[in-house]
């Protein structure tokens, strides 16, 4: 298995582009001594010419100079987990009807392992709100945890859950089941969401390992 200090280079143009749609989240971080970095939605791209993006209106003037260099990343979500990145300059920005940003199609695309451990799959109930250290009264959400590891799992929201994508944010679980005894409480950190055939799903990096989970679906399988 990959550890996450490895990477390695897609041999294809077509290989990291399978893992490319339109409405992406990119981080993108600036080269310079501010390292300056925003998250920014893939609008389109151009295979060998360009790829067009519409950064969060957070974004500080600065970041919007043509010739910059810049790095991106964006996640892939299986069952390891991976990073893919590559260097990049920024070509051209658009400030009307919105602020768009147009980038240099990469040369070379590196992917990297994010997680030591594969993760289990599973279908454990549970609930998810914002950390109440963040914002007062959350409301939960209840759904299920698909796969887990001492160090993360992802969490799909049941299907009557109607809100919107969340990045980046501080959470808590609820896990109860007969086999852990007491329900736990377990703190974390959103790293990225996703929409597919079974609904919105989080990605969640604990802050701390979680091995009473982790010997729950071991007696599982």
């Amino acid at each position: 298995m990959q550890s996450p200090d490895s990477s390695v280079e897609f041999d294809t143009q077509q290989q990291w582009l399978s893992h490319v749609k339109v409405g992406q989240r990119f981080d993108i971080q600036l080269l310079d001594h501010l390292k300056t970095r925003c998250s920014a939605e893939l609008i389109g791209y151009k295979p060998g010419r360009y790829l067009f993006f519409k950064p969060d209106d957070s974004v500080p003037e600065r970041f919007f100079q043509n010739g910059l260099i810049l790095v991106c990343r964006f996640l892939l979500e299986d069952t390891v987990g991976e990073c893919l990145a590559f260097k990049s300059e920024l070509l051209q920005l658009l400030r009307l009807p919105d602020r768009l940003i147009a980038i240099s199609f990469p040369d070379a695309v590196q992917r990297r392992g994010l997680r030591l451990e594969k993760r289990s799959s599973l279908f454990l109930p549970a609930t998810v709100r914002l950390n109440i250290e963040v914002l007062q009264n959350a409301r939960s959400f209840n759904g299920h945890l698909v796969d887990v590891s001492s160090s993360g799992c992802r969490f799909l929201f049941d299907a009557e859950y109607k809100g919107n994508k969340v990045q980046l944010a501080p959470v808590l679980l609820r896990v109860e089941n007969p086999k852990l005894g007491d329900p736990i409480a377990i703190s974390g950190e959103v790293r990225n969401s996703k929409v597919d055939e079974r609904g919105l799903s989080i990605g969640i990096q604990f802050n701390e390992p979680q091995y009473r989970l982790e010997q729950l679906v071991q007696q599982a399988n």
